[in-house]
C-alpha cells in the first residue's frame, strides 16, 4: 500500500526539460543579478536585490541565522528552486537556458539534508559507475569515511536501509560529500557541510574546500563555520533583511 502511494506521488512530479544548451569550455563564472526569492505563502521575500560576481578559484560563504535563506540560495544556485526575480548567469548564459543534465554533470552539490536510496553505500555514492579502487579510496579518505567503511564487515557494499535515515547525521553528511566530489564538477554548492561533524570531519571539509580553490573551481558554501569563512574571498550575509550585505573578506 505504501509503495503504491509512493508510485502515485512519483507520477505527479512534473517532468524536467530534457532540452537546453551547453557551455563549451566552461570557465565557471557566476553573475548574480538582482536576485529575489519569496515563498508563495509568505508576505516578505527571504532576500532581494542581491548582486554579486563569483569567479573561478573563489570561495563565497553564505552566512546568516537559521531560516535566513542560506539553504534556499544554495538550492537556487544548484537549479533546485527558481527565483522570484533576477538572473543567474554562468559564463554569460542564463542557467535556466542550460540543459538540466549538463548542469548537474558540472556540479558538486551536497544538500543540508541529504537523501539516499535503499541500496549499497557504493551505489549511493557512485551510482552504476565503475570506479577505480584508487579513486574510491581517495574519496573515502578525503571525506573521512575510510575508517567507517573499513570497520564494517561489508565495507563499501554495506546496505543503507530506511534510506539512510537511521545513520548519524555526521555519516550522512560524509556520504553526501563523497557523492558530490565523485562527480568532480567545476561548480561547487555545499549546504552546511560541517553540520554534525566532529573536529576531524570539519578539518576534512576545510581541506576539501582548499583543494577546490587550488583546482580553480567556483565554490559557494552555506555555512557559519568560521574556519571556512576565514578562507573565503567574499561573504553574503543573509541576516541583513531584505537586502543581503556582501562583504569582501580578502583584498
Amino acid at each position: 500500500s505504501q509503495s503504491s502511494k509512493e508510485i502515485e506521488n512519483y507520477f505527479k512530479i512534473a517532468s524536467e526539460l530534457s532540452t537546453g544548451s551547453e557551455i563549451p569550455n566552461l570557465k565557471g563564472n557566476f553573475k548574480l543579478i538582482d536576485l529575489q526569492f519569496q515563498y508563495p505563502s509568505t508576505k516578505n521575500p527571504l532576500f532581494e536585490s542581491l548582486n554579486h560576481e563569483i569567479i573561478p578559484g573563489q570561495v563565497v560563504s553564505i552566512s546568516g541565522y537559521n531560516g535566513s535563506g542560506k539553504s534556499t540560495l544554495i538550492k537556487v544556485l544548484s537549479g533546485v528552486l527558481e527565483l522570484s526575480r533576477g538572473s543567474i548567469l554562468l559564463d554569460e548564459t542564463h542557467i535556466n537556458q542550460l540543459s538540466v543534465q549538463w548542469y548537474r554533470d558540472n556540479l558538486i552539490y551536497s544538500p543540508q539534508e541529504p537523501k539516499f536510496v535503499d541500496g549499497t553505500l557504493r551505489e549511493n555514492i557512485f551510482g552504476s559507475n565503475n570506479i577505480d579502487n584508487t579513486i574510491l579510496l581517495n574519496i573515502l579518505k578525503k571525506t573521512d569515511l575510510f575508517d567507517y567503511v573499513n570497520n564494517h564487515e561489508q565495507g563499501i557494499n554495506m546496505i543503507l536501509e530506511n534510506r539512510g535515515e537511521n545513520l548519524p547525521i555526521g555519516i550522512r553528511k560524509r556520504i553526501s560529500l563523497a557523492r558530490g566530489i565523485a562527480n568532480d564538477g567545476l561548480l561547487v554548492c555545499l549546504d552546511e557541510p560541517t553540520e554534525g561533524l566532529d573536529k576531524k570531519g570539519r578539518d576534512a571539509v576545510l581541506n576539501m574546500v582548499k583543494e577546490f580553490k587550488k583546482k580553480n573551481k567556483t565554490v559557494v558554501i552555506a555555512t557559519n563555520e568560521q574556519s571556512i569563512i576565514d578562507i573565503s574571498d567574499s561573504l553574503i550575509d543573509l541576516s541583513s533583511k531584505p537586502r543581503p550585505v556582501v562583504l569582501k573578506t580578502k583584498k
